[in-house]
């Protein structure tokens, strides 16, 4: 990575605390939907919308490709009080819907040091983003970070028609910050979307993932693997000296 000049940055569980802001909004969520339309109780709803929601993402393409945000999440709620076999009429279920958007929208954060660390990134090199989903989705998170201006490109799945691992969304992302692969690193917690979808691109890739945990495929492996993005600044200054060395 000696002529590095440019470093992307998936969003989600990467740069945003997507897990966390998805557990908060879901029970706060179900607790709405326990009390607004009388159920038993709200921990078998929230158990039904993971099965039903991880179902879903799996098969998106199918289902939610020509779909906005506020669809989605209908759609995803409606199945998972159909799976539930609940009484409740589509405009309950609705409610529901809205309610969690907002949740969401208001839970949206920085993982720690992440944003710190992009700003120092920022002043050394080109700094974009890559991320999958739908746009307005992936938009209002954008706005709730307030990410930094200089960021740029930003890459949204949703926008381009192209998603991650597909080499093209990559190759569009070199060409509008104007490196070639070799010039570029993307930063990820997905090894089979982010990690291999850059190196099938031929970009470096650190892969963000927890201590301990083994690399999951049978392919090349990234040049780096880090605990948070908060370490990269400094483990690109290790490499930068070594190299001088």
């Amino acid at each position: 990575m000696k002529n590095l000049r440019a470093i992307f940055f998936d969003l989600d569980d990467t740069l945003l605390d997507d897990q966390g802001s998805y557990v908060r909004a879901l029970e706060d969520a179900c607790r709405f939907a326990w009390r607004s339309c009388h159920l038993r109780g709200w921990k078998p709803l929230f158990d039904a919308y993971c099965r039903v929601s991880d179902a879903m993402w799996r098969r998106f393409d199918e289902w939610g490709r020509e779909l906005d945000g506020e669809e989605i999440r209908l759609r995803v709620w409606q199945q998972t009080f159909a799976a539930m076999r609940s009484p409740v009429d589509i405009e309950q279920v609705r409610q529901v819907a809205v309610f969690y958007a907002r949740r969401r929208s208001e839970t949206h954060d920085w993982l720690a040091g992440a944003r710190e660390a992009l700003m120092e990134l920022g002043r050394g090199y080109r700094v974009g983003l890559i991320t999958n989903g739908a746009a307005d989705i992936q938009r209002e998170k954008l706005r709730r970070m307030a990410l930094p201006a200089f960021v740029d490109p930003v890459l949204i799945g949703g926008e381009v028609g192209i998603a991650k691992p597909d080499r093209r969304i990559f190759a569009q992302a070199l060409a509008a910050a104007d490196v070639g692969p070799h010039e570029a690193l993307m930063v990820g917690d997905k090894a089979e979307i982010d990690i291999a979808g850059a190196h099938a691109a031929g970009m470096h890739a650190v892969w963000i993932a927890p201590a301990g945990l083994p690399w999951p495929l049978r392919r090349r492996e990234p040049v780096m693997r880090l605990t948070s993005v908060a370490e990269l600044p400094n483990a690109l200054r290790m490499i930068a000296g070594v190299m001088e060395g």
